[in-house]
């Protein structure tokens, strides 16, 4: 099969963008809950009322973004050049198979359930920067797709691998 014309779509999850907000307004009402109730001998009043408006106005950012996410879906593109990834209302990012180095998936140490695929770019590409902010890698898709994480790495690699091959 040739990949020149071919090219394989992976579409976001609307069904964990809606678990994401409900996630969020369950948290936001406990927030909101929060700006209400007296203090501790521990905690003074205002410090449970600015730690619950915290609490709102992040988890009201997160209800938007899920929301949002879940009219439009982030869309990722894997053709015979490379992938492009088309987040929520945003431009379109492409990213050339030439440029990657190595996909993997990369775990959070804090918890075993952050997981997302990341890449590196090679030396060639010039696209290496000297200071990554302390990460390993140069690149990241974000995690809500229709499929898991880990096929959507072995998705990314197996088409890398057959391009790089062929050409």
């Amino acid at each position: 099969m040739s990949l020149a014309n071919s090219k394989f779509v992976i579409d976001g999850s609307r069904r964990k963008a809606f678990l994401k907000a409900l996630g969020s307004a369950v948290f936001g009402a406990v927030g909101f809950w929060m700006t209400g109730t007296s203090g501790t001998s521990r905690h003074p009043t205002w410090e449970i009322h600015a730690l619950g408006w915290f609490v709102v106005v992040a988890m009201a950012a997160n209800l938007v973004s899920a929301m949002l996410a879940s009219v439009q879906p982030n869309r990722l593109v894997i053709d015979s050049t490379g992938f492009r990834v088309k987040r929520c209302f945003r431009s379109e990012c492409s990213y050339r198979w030439e440029d990657i180095d190595r996909l993997w998936v990369f775990q959070s140490k804090a918890s075993r359930t952050v997981r997302f695929v990341v890449w590196t770019y090679t030396p060639e590409s010039g696209l290496v920067t000297p200071v990554r902010r302390g990460r390993d890698y140069d690149g990241w898709l974000p995690a809500a797709w229709t499929l898991s994480v880990d096929e959507v790495a072995a998705e990314l690699s197996a088409a890398k691998t057959r391009a790089l091959s062929q050409g």
